[in-house]
């Protein structure tokens, strides 16, 4: 702008008209300024030039530091309002924090009185407590004294029950012991017996009489109620007949496909069964010849037994029945299923009342009877895992079971409850075929256990008999099973280990 401003006026001046004489002519050539006269004009020119030039040049200095003052008044004028914004806004915050610290000084003043009182319920309490405690403490000593009181009355009456109990074994023991010699003295024939040879021995053998050696495991052996010969039932599917006398083998009953499981003699030592895979052979024990071979279970055959009058043959399986054969004919009379419910481990049937006891998988024993083939009753579950074997006292009142929880139970069959249980430590089964068996009187019961010891049991004393021998070291492995000679003077068990031992 001042560029233009100095270009104007150079124009203008450039055009100005020339310069008049004084009396307001034009100078003539004559009146004409010198040279001089012209220069110090433009001097002057130019100097007012220049001085108007600095004067536009200041003026718009000024224009511009007065429009930047404006800017930089509205730019303050608005920093100012932004600051009186904030100042408010300060303001306020100052204002609520004073009404927070007021809230607060009275919350704290508040909580201050609460912590006095607080403080103050403390103090009590604490007293209280210390009375509360040298209450308890009192009463403690109280109570300690009362319950010395009460024990030393309590020794007394056990001191006194002791001697009433102490007093009450005694008598049970002599009346045991009158029993047990009433037992022993008695000897000679049985009720049932006509045979006026027979002695049956009250004490039992114990001494090793013989030793038998077989090339295949013995599972199965049973004496013959005439004590002739001691059958044994191998691995090798044949039955052994040993003559009792010799101890030397008299017959090979064969016919079997599979191992023998279970052997055992009629009541009138005329047959012989023994049972292998699902099927069952009777054999004469005369002539040794096979007689019948029973089939029609299913599964093997882990029990056989005959009947009083030797004309039946009960068997039971792992098929959960039973069977009842006629031993004339070998013919199939009836199946009992329902009621049976479970694999039969072992079965027996009573001689004066033929009823059927077998032992069960599902640690049950029951007893049917053989005619009707009906359940009679199942007696309680005191196994607590599956019977192994059952076997009837001679009179028919009594019936010995064993199981896989290592007990031996004794049961009356008159009003099918349990009398006497007998466990020992070291005693233990785990065949499910394993049997144990009653003496002959019924004094004494037998097993053989997995360690390959023989075990007696006192059923009058009500614990292992009381023998320097006993428990029997009878065999190197597990006990498949035991027979007590009916005249009482031989135990025999066999094993694992391909042994059938005989105890004296």
């Amino acid at each position: 702008m001042l560029y233009l401003e100095f270009s104007m006026h150079e124009r203008h001046v450039e055009t100005a008209p020339p310069p008049q004489s004084p009396q307001g002519g034009a100078m003539s050539v004559g009146g004409e300024y010198t040279k001089e006269q012209y220069r110090l004009l433009e001097d002057k020119l130019y100097a007012i030039q220049e001085e108007l030039t600095n004067t536009l040049r200041e003026k718009t200095q000024r224009t511009e530091s007065l429009l930047q003052a404006r800017q930089n008044l509205r730019d303050l004028e608005n920093d100012n309002r932004t600051l009186k914004d904030e100042v408010a806004s300060l303001k306020q915050q100052l204002q609520d924090q004073v009404t927070s610290n007021d809230v607060l000084q009275k919350d704290l003043k508040t909580a201050d009185s609460t912590i006095e009182l607080l403080k103050k319920q403390r103090s009590t309490l604490e007293e209280e407590l210390g009375a509360q405690k040298k209450h308890v403490l009192s009463l403690k000593e109280e109570n300690q004294s009362l319950l010395n009181a009460f024990l030393e009355q309590k020794q007394k009456q056990i001191d006194e029950m002791n001697q009433i109990n102490d007093l009450h074994k005694n008598l049970e023991l002599q009346k045991k012991e009158v029993a047990y010699l009433r037992a022993r003295y008695n000897v000679g024939k049985s009720e049932d017996d006509s045979d006026s040879s027979r002695v049956l021995v009250v004490h039992p053998p114990t001494k090793k009489h013989k030793q038998l050696k077989f090339d295949t495991e013995v599972n199965t052996i049973a004496f013959s109620p005439d004590n002739q010969y001691l059958a044994i039932g191998l691995f090798d599917k044949t039955v052994r007949l040993y003559d009792t006398n010799t101890y030397q083998e008299s017959k090979i009953l064969a016919n079997c496909t599979e191992s023998l499981l279970r052997v055992n003699f009629s009541h009138d030592a005329q047959y012989c069964l023994g049972s292998f895979g699902e099927s069952v052979n009777i054999w004469s024990t005369q002539t040794g010849r096979s007689l019948h071979t029973l089939t029609g279970h299913t599964k093997k055959i882990y029990a056989a037994d005959f009947s009083s009058d030797s004309t039946r043959v009960v068997t039971g399986s792992h098929d959960r029945s039973m069977k009842i054969w006629d031993t004339s004919r070998g013919a199939l009379i009836k199946t009992i299923v329902t009621s049976c419910r479970s694999t039969v481990n072992d079965l027996e049937l009573s001689k004066p009342s033929n009823l059927i006891v077998s032992a069960h998988f599902d640690n049950s024993i029951r007893i049917h009877d053989l005619k009707s083939c009906k359940l009679v009753t199942e007696l309680p579950k005191n196994h607590t895992q599956q019977v192994t074997s059952v076997n009837i006292s001679r009179d028919g009142k009594y019936v010995l079971s064993m199981g896989r929880d290592h007990s031996l139970r004794v049961w009356d069959l008159r009003n099918f409850k349990q009398v006497y249980v007998f466990t020992n430590s070291a005693f233990k089964n785990q065949l499910n075929w394993n049997k144990a068996v009653f003496s002959p009187r019924g004094e004494y019961i037998a097993a053989g256990s997995s360690n390959g010891q023989l075990f007696v049991w006192d059923i009058l004393g009500g614990g292992l008999y009381q023998h320097p021998s006993i428990p029997l070291k009878a065999h190197k492995d597990q006990i498949s099973g035991v027979s007590w000679r009916d005249d009482g003077s031989e135990i025999a068990s066999c094993g694992r280990d391909k042994l059938v031992t005989v105890f004296q």
